[in-house]
């Protein structure tokens, strides 16, 4: 089965698993039939998406990954599921959940573009979702509750790695879920147990945390341009224009990681007390003060993993494994990728190897059928 990583313990029978695969044989050939550069996308999607199709067949099979955990332990058929798409981006995470057939598919980003740009392809594709949504947690909580849903699972892919505040999302999942069999399957390409990973995304935060960007074709308009450092600088000077450099820089300094409205409290805070806050543990993690989008924020996986356990999920975290480039026959795809994929099936070791882990949680059975390929 081509759109099923190659030696990974997959947590369904094969029957289950030739079906996702079907369904993304059937989404591979749509895609590859579709001329995106007629359709009326933003730049930004092109782009994205390009870069989907470029490895689409590596894209699929990390979807199929998502979405086989998705199913894993639900006791209900796919034709009764109600899944979200979490932070869906292109939208190819519902292109695919919509092609396997699931009850009901959302998607959701807090990027209004991306939303019409997902919809855009679905109609396209012959895959829309049945609802679109803008907005962060909030909005989907007031759009669930508006709309009397509850779904079965919540998907996401690089997403959970640039939300502001993880504890408070995590706490408002109860909100979206059905209480009785519910899954959460956030995967993250921000591996934090990975050190080759760490090292890239240290270099990367340094890089906006420090120097400016220049503007380019296909950009994210919501993206600052500036360095995060300068923008927090700007915010202090900006709202306490009173303090002196070595104040400004301090705070500067210690106020990476915060959103605009929170480095105001810090200000306001230091004005009474004349007391500096601690500078963030993390030696590199940053985001934009605007947005509050962290730049690929390594976390405690076993943290989020406690907080997930909190609001009532059974929860693990899951190593996830290399997928094959579409171009077939070569030395990666038949000898490195399951070469390496059977190492990250080693319970202590494989998840300082994974290319990304998944927080996985369940309010479902205890049963799952665990096959490798």
């Amino acid at each position: 089965m081509q759109f099923i990583f190659q030696n990974a313990v997959i947590p369904l029978k094969k029957l289950q698993l030739k079906e996702i695969n079907d369904a993304a044989t059937r989404l591979y050939f749509k895609l590859h039939d579709i001329s995106f550069e007629s359709l009326n996308i933003s730049d930004y999607n092109n782009r994205y998406f390009g870069d989907h199709l470029k490895e689409l067949r590596q894209s699929l099979q990390l979807y199929s990954y998502i979405l086989a955990w998705s199913i894993a332990e639900m006791n209900l058929p796919i034709t009764k599921c109600t899944i979200l798409d979490y932070g869906g981006g292109c939208g190819l995470l519902s292109l695919f959940a919509k092609e396997l057939n699931f009850k009901t598919v959302l998607y959701n980003d807090i990027y209004e573009i991306s939303c019409q740009d997902a919809k855009t392809i679905g109609l396209c594709t012959g895959n829309q979702a049945d609802h679109y949504i803008v907005g962060d947690i909030d909005d989907a909580v007031n759009f669930f509750k508006q709309n009397d849903i509850r779904c079965n699972s919540i998907v996401s892919y690089d997403v959970i790695e640039h939300i502001y505040d993880m504890e408070y999302f995590i706490k408002k999942l109860p909100e979206l879920t059905d209480k009785t069999c519910s899954t959460i399957v956030m995967s993250s390409g921000a591996n934090s147990c990975n050190p080759f990973i760490v090292r890239r995304l240290k270099k990367q935060h340094y890089k906006v945390e420090f120097e400016d960007k220049e503007d380019y074709a296909g950009r994210k308009k919501r993206d600052a341009l500036e360095s995060y450092f300068t923008i927090r600088k700007n915010i202090i000077q900006q709202h306490a224009p009173d303090l002196n450099s070595y104040e400004i820089n301090e705070i500067t300094r210690k106020t990476r990681g915060l959103i605009e409205r929170d480095i105001i409290n810090v200000i306001d805070d230091y004005k009474i007390t004349k007391k500096l806050p601690r500078a963030p543990v993390h030696p590199t993690n940053t985001c934009d003060p605007y947005t509050g989008n962290w730049a690929e924020h390594l976390m405690d996986i076993n943290q989020l993993k406690d907080q997930l356990n909190d609001v009532g999920f059974r929860s693990k975290i899951i190593a996830g494994y290399f997928g094959n480039s579409d171009k077939r026959g070569n030395i990666r795809n038949r000898v490195i990728v399951p070469g390496f994929n059977t190492l990250i099936n080693s319970p202590k070791f494989g998840i300082c190897l994974a290319p990304f882990f998944t927080l996985y949680g369940t309010t479902c059975g205890e049963n799952v059928h665990t096959v490798q390929q």
